[in-house]
């Protein structure tokens, strides 16, 4: 699958099977997830034209910037908007442990088992 200008390799799930009535007709919208973050860091100086995704081995890698972060109950919800692709990725911020993140901060994710869900 073509991400952007990235080539990578997702599992896609299609509950609904309308896969094959969609390819090579019209773009597909996805929502994604994942296994686990398996790293993240922040990056100092980072513009959205450097928001990417991209695939190393089963992990994949995607830079974007902090968008909104979410209270639910004792944790916080947070969204990375992926500028180049506009997609975002969620996750918990108990996923990420020790490092405290910012609105409009950029990271890079290092995500395992990425799913595209139709």
């Amino acid at each position: 699958m073509t991400h952007g200008l990235e080539k990578i390799t997702v599992k896609v799930k299609d509950d609904f099977n309308n896969l094959e009535n969609q390819i090579n007709k019209e773009d597909l919208i996805v929502a994604i997830d994942f296994k686990k973050v398996v790293g993240i860091k922040l990056i100092e100086y980072f513009s959205d034209s450097d928001s990417s995704m991209s695939q190393r081995d089963t992990n994949y890698k995607i830079k974007g910037r902090v968008f909104q972060m979410i209270e639910i109950e004792n944790d916080f919800l947070i969204d990375v908007y992926i500028q180049n692709y506009a997609d975002f990725v969620s996750f918990l911020k108990s996923e990420i442990q020790d490092i405290e993140l910012q609105l409009e901060e950029g990271v890079e994710l290092l995500l395992e088992d990425l799913v595209f869900q139709l």
